[in-house]
């Protein structure tokens, strides 16, 4: 096992599904051993007790999910709540950022330069361990995994350029709608990006499912994307395209 295929099954490495090719790599590999030395260190963080405000709205987002669950409501792009409220491995990775923000507002209000450096070493690794989560969730083979893992890709503050390759390809390739969607919402947030911009069109060429096709002609349209006109005309022009693409193409172009 080498580090890469380690790493897209650190999540249950983590949860404590552990195998014997796991556990050779940790014990020949320095860099994967100190991501689980610090998880280790996360677990024995004691934990954080949620504010009554917090409490209550959490209740309320909950009783708010359950009613419409019971009104036969299904959205089209579930929210991350629905799945933080369902989903143990979901919880423990928030549960994770909320110890790690507690443990930082406890040592800002210690103050001391000591401490302000332990709080760059500790928000770090917050982030490395937020990344770490949502590629591994990205690769999974259920697309309720896969959708979990775009929702957490947005707690990423500073995504690198290895998670927005995972979102631009979720956007080309899951055999998901609903995971194509949520990764087309993921990437509005950094549709400045060449990166991103380039990857909006590629989609746009490629793309074969209608609502893909509309959220990415919004996307396009938001992100004040000149260079999709061409790809717009296209769809527009093309008698074989879904009718209500063809007219979201035809609004795009009149946005320009």
């Amino acid at each position: 096992m080498n580090c890469e295929e380690f790493q897209k099954q650190f999540a249950d490495y983590a949860a404590g599904k552990r195998t014997a090719g796991m556990d050779a790599h940790v014990a020949g590999c320095q860099a994967c051993a100190e991501d689980v030395a610090m998880w280790a260190r996360l677990d024995q963080w004691p934990d954080e007790q949620p504010s009554p405000a917090l409490r209550e709205r959490v209740a309320d987002m909950i009783r708010a999910y359950r009613s419409g669950a019971e009104q036969g409501e299904k959205p089209r792009r579930p929210g991350w709540f629905g799945f933080l409220a369902m989903r143990p491995a979901f919880q423990f990775g928030v549960a994770v950022l909320c110890i790690a923000a507690g443990m930082i507002g406890g040592y800002e209000m210690a103050g001391g330069s000591r401490r302000s450096a332990e709080i760059a070493q500790l928000q770090d690794e917050v982030m490395k361990t937020q990344r770490m989560v949502a590629l591994s969730l990205l690769q999974q083979q259920s697309a309720t995994e896969r959708l979990r893992g775009v929702s957490f890709s947005n707690r990423v503050e500073s995504p690198d350029r290895e998670v927005i390759q995972a979102l631009i390809r979720t956007v080309k390739y899951d055999t998901s709608v609903d995971v194509r969607l949520a990764a087309v919402d993921a990437l509005a947030r950094y549709s400045a990006q060449p990166e991103v911009r380039r990857g909006i069109l590629d989609a746009l060429a490629e793309q074969q499912s209608p609502l893909v096709h509309i959220a990415l002609i919004d996307l396009a349209v938001d992100a004040r994307l000149t260079q999709a006109q061409g790809v717009l005309r296209n769809i527009e022009n093309d008698p074989k395209m879904n009718r209500f693409v063809r007219e979201r193409a035809k609004w795009g172009l009149q946005q320009f």
